[in-house]
């Protein structure tokens, strides 16, 4: 589908590189990375913040269908050096047309070295 073929060309084109390390493994392609920006995070812990507020704590990944992210997500971490962060990954799914997968997107949340996600304060 030529949709498809464009999005995964707009990603790999514009996308930062990132590496996606599960223990030994590590897999390296381009996504956006962008805060996330909702009032209430509806999805995550359910805490409303206030009006215009961005806490910095969670972020928005779109990353091209071939990217494969198997149970459990908590021994991800996906390593940004244009950003120079480490995330691990809260929640993902991939979007399809029809039957054709679109991206993938995900929730990343703040990396500590202790393995526990920081709260972004």
């Amino acid at each position: 589908m030529r949709g498809a073929k464009v999005i995964v060309d707009l990603i790999h084109r514009f996308g930062c590189k990132i590496c996606v390390i599960n223990g030994e493994q590590r897999s390296e392609c381009s996504v956006f990375i962008e805060p996330l920006r909702y009032k209430n995070k509806i999805y995550l812990d359910g805490t409303s913040l206030s009006q215009g507020l961005l806490d910095g704590s969670h972020s928005l990944m779109i990353a091209p269908p071939e990217l494969v992210l198997d149970l459990p997500l908590e021994n991800y971490v996906v390593e940004c050096a244009t950003m120079n962060r480490r995330f691990t990954i809260k929640k993902c799914d991939t979007y399809y047309l029809k039957d054709t997968p679109l991206y993938l997107w995900a929730i990343l949340g703040n990396y500590r070295q202790d393995g526990e996600e920081s709260d972004g304060a």
